[in-house]
């Protein structure tokens, strides 16, 4: 019986040792250090945008950019990213030609896409001065400005009688106007 109250205080006490409160105990260890080991593949950087389902001419459109309307040669689309970060987005996915960058936008001249080295663009980048996202917002115009196939023709003749016309800039075929 003795061993009996012998064995409860012993309990007692390594309860009492095992529920000791450590102040340290309460702080949270740190992990390991994020700046020394690489963003996963992912992640954005700050400002860089996401290619979205909208096109110009072969061109994706950010994905926060709304395609207003499209032309034959021409196509808009505006939207809240800064044009900034709107320029720097088509500038990875434009080659060639010449860049333009200024304090109310950026030009790409003479520009090709990736996926379509036969089309000439031209992509003007500026702030939207109008609309929902005037002063803040992007608005961005790309042309088509590829040159057409002017067709091979042998002598200055050839070229009259393809537009219609007499060596001497008369009509043809009068009877074609009626």
């Amino acid at each position: 019986m003795a061993t009996r109250y012998l064995v409860v205080p012993c309990v007692l006490g390594a309860l009492a040792i095992g529920c000791h409160r450590d102040e340290a105990s309460d702080e949270i260890a740190p992990g390991p250090s994020t700046a020394s080991q690489p963003a996963p593949v992912d992640h954005l950087a700050p400002g860089e945008l996401v290619e979205g389902p909208e096109k110009i001419f072969g061109v994706p459109l950010p994905r926060d950019l709304a395609l207003e309307r499209q032309f034959v040669d021409v196509g808009y689309a505006s939207g809240e990213p800064p044009q900034v970060a709107v320029a720097k987005y088509f500038s990875t996915r434009v080659e060639g030609g010449k860049v333009t960058t200024g304090d109310r936008g950026a030009i790409f001249e003479a520009v090709h896409t990736t996926a379509d080295a036969n089309r000439t663009l031209r992509i003007e980048v500026a702030t939207a001065n109008d609309g929902p996202f005037a002063g803040r917002g992007s608005r961005v115009t790309i042309r088509d400005i590829t040159a057409v196939k002017q067709p091979d023709l042998p002598d200055e003749a050839a070229r009259w009688k393809a537009a219609g016309l007499n060596p001497n800039g008369t009509l043809a075929d009068p009877q074609h106007l009626k």
